[in-house]
């Protein structure tokens, strides 16, 4: 009752994560995933209250990117179900857009009707700057126009600006360079899976194969470039 009840108090958010990040440590220990747990975390995100927010799914023990290949994306390899959303993939479910992983393909499915508008998938991730390489590799039932599936890198933070052209995802395998400001006060970024289809065009199925988000070096960039 009491934590269906404080989700609801946007001020009492910050003092109700810290209340249950040490119900999980000694004496209490209690680890298991409520079914409020993820709803306490996107409200502490829609309020952004993103660092909390974040400790909170630490302490929970959600899977983490791969320190080992540098990957910065949580689940990148969609091989299982969403857990603690917008940390790991949030995914879109509307009348004209929706999406979901095919964990036994590893693959993020894309359903798209005309007038479709918005992420059909996005994570929030911390970024320092610097440059980012993501890549994907793309496959859909047919050919669909430049601009109609995208992805974007935008700051979260409430505030601060920051300007990163979204590249188009064409079918294939390729990479991108976003590169994250030096003079930009953000530390929060939604990398986004965006999904543009006028009402007068056409809808598609696209198939996205694992994505990776890695950091690289300015030499790195030039070479991509």
């Amino acid at each position: 009752y009491y934590w269906t009840a404080v989700n609801q108090r946007p001020q009492s958010l910050k003092n109700a994560a810290m209340l249950r990040i040490a119900l999980i440590r000694a004496p209490w220990r209690q680890l298991a995933s409520k079914p409020t747990d993820p709803v306490l975390v996107r409200q502490l995100v829609a309020h952004d209250d993103f660092e909390i927010a974040h400790r909170l799914v630490g302490a929970l023990g959600p899977p983490k990117p791969s320190k080992r290949t540098g990957a910065l994306l949580v689940n990148a390899d969609f091989s299982k179900t969403p857990a603690f959303p917008p940390f790991d993939w949030a995914l879109a479910s509307s009348g004209n857009l929706g999406a979901s992983i095919d964990a036994p393909d590893r693959q993020l499915v894309i359903s798209a009707i005309p007038g479709a508008y918005g992420a059909a998938a996005r994570q929030l991730v911390r970024l320092e700057p610097g440059n980012y390489e993501f890549g994907w590799k793309l496959s859909s039932n047919e050919p669909f126009p430049k601009g109609t599936l995208s992805a974007s890198l935008r700051c979260a933070d409430a505030g601060a600006k920051m300007s990163i052209q979204p590249v188009d995802l064409v079918a294939g395998e390729h990479s991108h360079i976003f590169a994250v400001s030096s003079s930009s006060n953000c530390q929060w970024f939604w990398l986004g899976i965006d999904a543009n289809v006028p009402d007068d065009g056409l809808g598609f199925d696209a198939q996205l194969a694992p994505v990776r988000l890695i950091k690289v070096s300015e030499g790195a960039r030039a070479a991509v470039a």
